[in-house]
């Protein structure tokens, strides 16, 4: 069974500085369990294959990582945080990578087969809603106050509308929960509508439903 446990976290250099060194290790075994995913399923790929196509020692990778899931995870959530940072200064502002997450998966088919074997891609999936929650529950207010201040103005009130019936973390698990289900759809059509449509769609989804949550 995949370990779906937060992957290891290698430890901060002394002066808070990252060692090139060791992001140029990362960067290297990522890179090479992403090229050996193109060539055959998870299941059959070993560490011993990893580091030898990343040109690095077995210590180096089991300092960074426990096992081949830990690394799959890691490189997932280095991902997914890159997209987080990418949201910061848009506007308006989106809960959600959506379109670039819909793209990236839409593109790595090759690495969704070598997944699937033995349930692994769901847990992957699942792994990533996980992840999402959290990015949703941390954007949650810089997402909602923007319509705020517009429903606020509209109505020529001063004040906000009353606070969210519904807890951040429930309602953040609804949302992730929501997309990864548009992603699975999306992902498995030959026929796939745009992506930025669909990015688009997901955030009117999550407007009304927010909006539904607030007493």
């Amino acid at each position: 069974m995949m370990n779906t446990n937060p992957p290891a976290v290698q430890q901060p250099e002394p002066d808070g500085e990252p060692d090139p060194r060791v992001e140029r290790s990362e960067r290297a075994l990522r890179q090479a369990l992403h090229d050996l995913l193109f060539e055959g399923a998870f299941d059959e790929v070993t560490v011993q294959q990893i580091v030898a196509r990343a040109g690095v020692s077995r210590g180096t990778f089991y300092a960074r990582y426990r096992n081949k899931d830990d690394a799959l995870l890691a490189s997932l959530d280095g991902m997914l945080a890159s997209l987080e940072r990418g949201l910061a200064q848009e506007s308006p502002p989106r809960l959600i990578a959506a379109e670039e997450l819909l793209r990236h998966v839409g593109s790595a088919g090759r690495v969704r087969d070598a997944l699937a074997p033995g349930g692994r891609l769901e847990q992957v999936f699942d792994y990533m809603g996980d992840v999402l929650a959290d990015q949703i529950q941390r954007r949650l207010a810089v997402f909602v106050a923007p319509a705020d201040a517009a429903a606020g103005s509209a109505a020529g009130t001063a004040t906000g509308p009353a606070s969210p019936t519904m807890p951040p973390a429930l309602a953040a698990r609804m949302l992730s929960g929501a997309f990864m289900e548009m992603l699975r759809w999306w992902a498995d059509r030959p026929d796939r509508p745009d992506a930025q449509a669909m990015d688009a769609e997901f955030h009117r989804m999550a407007r009304r439903m927010l909006r539904a949550g607030r007493g």
